[in-house]
């Protein structure tokens, strides 16, 4: 009787399973990366249109202090630049996470190329077992056969 199967490949795949889940871990810190830029973006905006409603308010209230609209405008264009800023950084991290889904994904391939090779292999374990058991079945069928036609012909004869 065959022993238990063994898949000789398997430290191989905890080495690529381990692979893939640190590449889950590298896609999902950037993915937190992004959304914290993307937060940062939100909050520059929402201080743009702050700064806007007040030199707005400040002009329909007659009030024309030169020094506060030029330190709003000074403002705005800070929080512009810093809102291009993160812009530019949000897109340069969904590029880096393009990369790193593309490796992530390769890292599932490969662990699921070994499942699939271990599937196989351990379906092909089971039926050489089946078929061992069935002829020593079989084999055991025929000499019981054999002893009761022995047993019959010996009281005949």
């Amino acid at each position: 009787m065959a022993g238990k199967f063994k898949f000789r490949l398997e430290t191989l795949l905890r080495v690529r399973q381990r692979a893939f889940e640190a590449a889950q871990q590298v896609v999902a810190e950037r993915l937190r990366t992004i959304e914290r830029e993307r937060q940062m973006l939100a909050a520059a905006q929402a201080q743009i249109d702050d700064q806007v409603a007040l030199s707005r308010a400040a002009r329909s209230a007659g009030q024309l202090d030169v020094g506060a609209l030029t330190g709003h405008r000074l403002h705005v264009r800070f929080l512009q630049r810093r809102l291009m800023e993160c812009g530019q950084r949000v897109a340069a991290h969904e590029r880096e996470l393009a990369r790193e889904r593309a490796a992530m994904v390769e890292a599932s391939v490969a662990v699921k190329a070994l499942e699939k090779l271990k599937e196989r292999q351990a379906a092909r374990h089971a039926a050489e077992i089946s078929r061992q058991e069935a002829a020593e079945q079989a084999e055991l069928a025929l000499q019981i056969h054999r002893r009761q036609t022995r047993v019959v012909v010996g009281e005949d004869g």
